[in-house]
């Protein structure tokens, strides 16, 4: 079993998933809960957060001095470059 079980942006709803942080704390270990929302397991947290996910990660790397990247959305195409011709011959 874990030492400690994070869990991040997560309903924990969904089984068997949401019992590992459970049989972390049960095998002695500790349990931490990142999440925007409340969830069934608070009260068992060692240590409870609330916030965007994306905003505590960014605060916990800037701590470990670990640079995050930007995120840039990819670009899709909705066009191609090949040309279709006016007329094929299929002699």
């Amino acid at each position: 079993a874990a030492d400690l079980a994070i869990t991040i942006g997560s309903s924990l709803q969904i089984v068997p998933a949401a019992n590992l942080p459970l049989l972390t704390k049960k095998n002695g270990g500790k349990v931490v809960i990142i999440n925007l929302q409340q969830t069934k397991h608070d009260k068992k947290a060692d240590l409870l957060i609330r916030g965007y996910a994306d905003d505590i990660m960014r605060i916990v790397m800037n701590k470990l001095n670990i640079l995050v990247p930007s995120y840039t959305k990819p670009v899709v195409r909705l066009c191609s470059d090949n040309k279709i011709p006016d007329s094929v011959n299929l002699d």
